[in-house]
């Protein structure tokens, strides 16, 4: 099916975008539609007007033939361009329900998290090609984010785990440093000693908390950059949402445009 309008298709994407075909068709059809009517009429007068000269009636039945044989050939010339016309927007209807089709395949497959998906390339440079590349866009920033998203818990959840390793260490050593107070509380030099540790140990949990401090803030500012790439990512659903919108213009403009044709296939 898609090889047999493949020429509709070929003629489409060299005009860049479909309402400039409908643009042009309808032109062609209301041009062939008059010049059909306008010898029609001709071909008639003419024929009346054979009833009026001093041929013989063999002679005006033989002009009337040749009239009435060219007007045949008119008629069948005008229903064979309306026929090309057709195959034509046959084509371009067949070529975009295949590419809404793969797109709506593409955004389900998205919506479902399936950023790995591979539509099917629309071929040309018309309005479902630049929708389906910027889908493709924005389905990668969105990977991408996910990605440094996911980086960044990961190491926000090592730096969580890490300090409540030190917390736990430090509450036994706190628990033990409480003992040896104790037990040697008789002795001067001792504890004397004992309290040289204790601010030692202080010391270490003062470098420890600004260690924590510095890896949060490092957690932050990789929050903050996801966020700034989610925010770039933005603009590109924006186009992609005005591309859907003027989609839509285009088959209605199309859909008109084919019930003139049938209209007129009907007349003729």
């Amino acid at each position: 099916m898609k090889a047999l309008f493949s020429p509709a298709i070929f003629f489409s994407s060299a005009l860049k975008t479909a309402p400039r075909l409908g643009l042009l068709a309808g032109l062609a059809v209301l041009s062939l539609v008059a010049l059909a009517y306008l010898l029609t009429h001709q071909y008639n007068v003419q024929i009346e007007l054979l009833a009026h000269t001093h041929f013989s009636a063999a002679q005006q039945q033989q002009k009337v033939a040749e009239l009435e044989a060219r007007k045949a050939e008119v008629i069948q010339f005008t229903a064979l361009i309306a026929v090309a016309i057709s195959y034509l927007f046959g084509g371009l209807y067949f070529h975009w329900c295949q590419g809404l089709s793969s797109l709506r395949t593409q955004c389900q497959a998205i919506s479902a998290g399936d950023f790995n998906y591979t539509p099917t390339h629309l071929k040309g440079e018309n309005e479902l090609a630049l929708l389906q590349s910027d889908i493709t866009t924005i389905a990668t920033e969105f990977q991408r984010t996910i990605v440094a998203t996911a980086e960044s818990a990961a190491e926000v959840h090592n730096a969580a785990r890490e300090l409540n390793t030190l917390a736990m260490h430090e509450q036994e050593n706190s628990g033990q440093q409480t003992m040896a107070v104790a037990s040697m509380a008789s002795a001067t030099h001792q504890t004397a000693a004992n309290i040289s540790q204790i601010v030692e140990m202080s010391k270490w949990m003062q470098g420890v908390a600004e260690q924590s401090h510095k890896q949060a803030m490092e957690g932050s500012e990789v929050v903050t950059e996801a966020i700034e790439a989610i925010h770039q990512v933005s603009p590109t659903v924006n186009r992609a949402s005005a591309h859907v919108n003027k989609l839509g213009d285009s088959s209605d403009r199309i859909n008109n445009i084919i019930d003139l044709i049938q209209q007129i296939a009907e007349q003729t």
